[in-house]
């Protein structure tokens, strides 16, 4: 991309440091969306760009990686250094659960990234509710995500899937609630 462009005397590095689409995403945004390994490897270690760059809305190249489940990619730019925890709105933990993509959510908590990480829209427990992900639900529980706690817009994971009419998930936290008052965890 950035050799087809006239850059006017700029390098590569420059040029694609600095072209965003209309979100602010740049190339490693959208390569990591794609999960195009190789071309991430190209803009981190050929062009030495920055692996935790935010667009305009705070997400990172690793958000949009465990968002679009691309698990390589993920892998990638943690073991090139990008922050787990980065993101204003959602981490790449609340964006994988979101999409119910169990290889990344599972590869982040293996690093040691809390299961409750909070963000302004609540825990990934909240963001699996709110997308109706009843098996991330159920997959978060078992990593014992706590299904009581409330984000900052006073839901719980319990709230938000009946606002958003998930039968299955609503189910899930009915059972998880009932057993874990009575000493039992869902299995």
């Amino acid at each position: 991309m950035a050799r087809g462009l006239d850059s006017g005397g700029q390098d590569e590095a420059a040029v694609l440091a600095a072209v965003t689409d209309g979100e602010g995403n740049r190339a490693l945004h959208l390569a990591a969306a794609a999960g195009r390994v190789d071309v991430c490897r190209y803009i981190v270690e050929d062009l030495r760009l920055d692996v935790n760059q935010p667009n305009f809305k705070g997400e990172t190249p690793l958000f949009y990686s465990a968002f679009y489940g691309g698990a390589a990619a993920a892998r990638y730019l943690i073991d090139h250094g990008a922050d787990p925890l980065a993101g204003k709105i959602w981490s790449p933990l609340h964006g994988a659960a979101a999409k119910g993509n169990f290889e990344i959510v599972e590869l982040l908590l293996s690093r040691g990234i809390n299961v409750d990480l909070h963000s302004v829209q609540g825990t990934p427990l909240h963001a699996a509710a709110l997308h109706k992900q009843d098996c991330m639900m159920k997959f978060l529980l078992e990593h014992h995500a706590d299904p009581n706690k409330v984000c900052s817009l006073n839901y719980t994971p319990l709230s938000w899937a009946m606002r958003t009419k998930s039968l299955e998930c609503v189910k899930l936290l009915i059972q998880v609630s009932t057993l874990s008052s009575c000493g039992t965890f869902l299995k």
